[in-house]
């Protein structure tokens, strides 16, 4: 310690304060890289976990839309307003397609992807049944339709 005592003030008061600055520039570079490994962290779970419940949201959204305008063609009867609860009902079906076209390659887990086969086979159903319940409004056999629906 006495190589300490012999030193000037100046190289005193300089010698903590570049330590210091080291010790402040070893942990601001280690804090650079901890937030870069925890933004690639954020990114992935927001491009995997965030934006797969977005798109399944919104697929959501539309199916249950298509499905209401689907409902609400069994209580028109004037021509315009079938057209018009037909054209949501269209759009409604090509924003789910399209919602479901994005949300396809996140389907990544297992679970997911054993679900997927089950969704499309309802899927299938469901359109049947909607195809079978349009061709008998459009014979005006509304009870039928109903019934069917």
């Amino acid at each position: 310690m006495g190589w300490f005592n012999r030193l000037k003030l100046v190289n005193k008061i300089l010698s903590p304060v570049l330590i210091s600055a080291a010790l402040t520039l070893t942990v601001g570079l280690y804090g650079l890289s901890v937030s870069k490994e925890m933004t690639a962290n954020l990114t992935e779970v927001y491009t995997n976990n965030m934006l797969s419940l977005e798109y399944l949201a919104n697929m959501r959204h539309a199916l249950m839309a298509h499905a209401r305008a689907e409902l609400r063609l069994l209580t028109v009867r004037d021509p315009d307003d079938v057209q018009a609860v037909g054209g949501r009902s269209t759009y409604y079906w090509g924003e789910y397609e399209r919602w479901s076209k994005k949300y396809l390659p996140l389907a990544t887990s297992t679970e997911e992807k054993a679900i997927l086969p089950q969704l499309a086979d309802k899927l299938t159903s469901y359109q049947e049944v909607t195809e079978r319940t349009r061709r008998l409004l459009k014979n005006s056999k509304y009870d039928e339709a109903a019934a069917l629906s």
